[in-house]
């Protein structure tokens, strides 16, 4: 009987592994981005808002690959294309934010030496490690990814964690398929601010700016002995310092500093710099500073401002006690200065300053509502849509492949069942990466809440796929698997029994018909996120490892 279960047992996992490479070749996504494979798709009969104040009526959007084939009326239809009806609804550009820290972790920063001198650090222990690459720490399965793109948010420019005023280098990536790292662009800035590590040098903003300009003055001389030795004898071969050698495509304006301020001092501060040192410039976390915009103006520098705009001050009412007259005057301070800051953006645009949006340390419920709150106070509909679109991809130059709904462009686009900046708005698809993300509306009449999970498990025969799909139903959490049929017969589904899943755990068992054999399997394990870590165990063989990991119905 044991030596049937382990040679059922193998049938079971070796009739998988030629349909899960064949899925595997046709699905994954190279993050050096030579080759993508996905489903075709059609999008018929919306109203498509391919760029800020263009609107074209019931057309249709053809996508394959992960790429915007055509756009227009009666388009020639592959026989494979999925259908995505559209009437009545509105197809804007995936959003794109930038300076985000979602998914991102802080590098490992080793035990100070007996012998360290506070006054005179190694870079590394100041913070100063711009050779560090934000996608050496990056988590594309990080569970807050999904949530922002479920806003609409398709492209996020990855800042590095970490202390000290120079972290490291910033990214792009695209939320397409979370399983693979989806990188767009990297090495997009080099990010700095004027934070320091407590009790070593530099250890305020004045030794900050001397710092850079000694980098920057050392970075140039390190190119030009890399230059000499390479085209004349007898000149002493250069040393290498990986610091200096990440500030030469600075130093060069290959890539500009996206430099972080808290002030309209810390502004001018920057700008000064910039103007003695002539390197490119993106100025981001801008919460004040409209009297700075005629300097902003004249250095023709980047912007990014932050869209997490503080609370009402009129719905508080737990003012410090004083006399009326004091309180009253207090009041009127805080809601001029409220309103100054709901009108920035809008101070920006009339100035004609292109900028785009950063969403650190927003809450991601409030996206969509401060969106309008700019809007409603001066900031014109246009204007909004280019921050979040054309404005950043022109920023960080990756204007030919997104920003906009184009021919030969990303298939990166939301759908809305209104205008973006409508109070109604709803979501009902995200497209990143030609992938496509579902969401339930209000008019939607299925009442049943699903996920579906992807999963994989391994043995030493090879490997098995499937999906878990789950579903409330009368209140009760249920479910069913589709797993590699013992007989190579394709694909099988199975109830799931004795199905229990709360917030960190999550078990069930299921039957697998083999031969004349039912095979019943157990799986166990801890949910973390979107992941689920556990084993599965075939009658009362060896438990394999099981792993899943949720996904927004994504269609591929």
């Amino acid at each position: 009987m044991t030596d049937y279960l382990l040679s059922t047992y193998r049938i079971f996992f070796i009739s998988a592994i030629c349909g899960f490479w064949m899925g595997h070749l046709q699905a994954q996504s190279d993050p050096s981005g030579t080759k993508r494979v996905t489903d075709t798709y059609i999008i018929k009969g919306a109203t498509i808002i391919p760029e800020p104040g263009t609107l074209l009526q019931d057309q249709q959007i053809l996508f394959e690959n992960g790429m915007i084939k055509a756009i227009g009326k009666n388009l020639s239809v592959p026989s494979n294309a999925q259908e995505i009806k559209a009437d009545s609804l509105f197809v804007y550009p995936g959003l794109i934010e930038l300076a985000n820290k979602t998914g991102v972790s802080k590098p490992t920063i080793p035990d100070r030496p007996e012998d360290f001198n506070p006054s005179s650090p190694p870079p590394l222990f100041a913070g100063i490690h711009p050779y560090e690459s934000v996608l050496d720490h990056y988590d594309p399965n990080f569970s807050h990814n999904a949530e922002w793109r479920k806003l609409g948010i398709t492209i996020s420019h990855k800042i590095p964690m970490g202390e000290g005023f120079l972290p490291g280098q910033t990214a792009l990536v695209v939320y397409g398929n979370p399983e693979y790292p989806n990188r767009v662009k990297d090495k997009t800035s080099l990010y700095a601010r004027f934070h320091t590590v407590s009790g070593l040098y530099p250890s305020t903003s004045m030794g900050v700016m001397a710092k850079l300009r000694e980098l920057m003055e050392n970075s140039r001389l390190l190119e030009e002995h890399q230059n000499l030795f390479a085209s004349a004898s007898g000149i002493r071969r250069p040393e290498r310092d990986k610091v200096l050698e990440a500030f030469i495509p600075v130093m060069r304006g290959e890539i500009p500093f996206l430099f972080e301020v808290g002030s309209e001092l810390d502004i001018h501060k920057i700008l000064r710099l910039q103007e003695e040192l002539d390197f490119k410039l993106i100025l981001t976390g801008i919460e004040e500073g409209e009297s700075s915009i005629p300097a902003i103006q004249k250095a023709g520098v980047g912007v990014v401002l932050n869209i997490n705009l503080p609370e009402d001050p009129s719905e508080k009412d737990d003012w410090q006690d004083g006399e009326e007259e004091e309180i009253n005057q207090l009041q009127s301070r805080v809601m001029v200065a409220y309103q100054a800051r709901l009108a920035l953006a809008s101070k920006f645009e009339e100035a004609g300053i292109p900028f785009a949006f950063s969403t650190k340390h927003l809450s991601k419920d409030r996206f969509h509502k401060n969106l309008r709150l700019l809007v409603e106070n001066g900031l014109s509909q246009e204007g909004a849509l280019s921050a979040l679109t054309v404005n950043p991809a022109k920023m960080y130059g990756i204007e030919k492949i997104a920003g906009s709904i184009a021919e030969g462009k990303m298939a990166n686009m939301i759908v809305t069942t209104d205008s973006l900046f409508s109070e109604k708005m709803k979501i009902k698809y995200v497209i990143a990466d030609g992938y496509l993300f579902e969401y339930k509306t209000d008019d939607d009449t299925d009442d049943h809440t699903e996920e579906t999970w992807e999963y994989e498990t391994s043995t030493g025969a090879g490997k098995s796929t499937g999906t878990i799909k789950l579903y409330t139903d009368d209140g009760k959490t249920k479910g069913h698997i589709t797993y590699d049929d013992p007989h190579g017969t394709g694909k099988k589904t199975a109830k799931l029994q004795k199905l229990k899943k709360n917030t960190d755990r999550m078990s069930f068992e299921f039957n697998v018909l083999a031969g004349d054999k039912n095979l019943e399997i157990k799986v166990d394990g801890t949910i973390s996120g979107s992941t689920f870590k556990g084993t599965m165990q075939i009658m009362d063989l060896k438990s394999v490892t099981f792993v899943a990991r949720i996904i927004e119905s994504p269609k591929k």
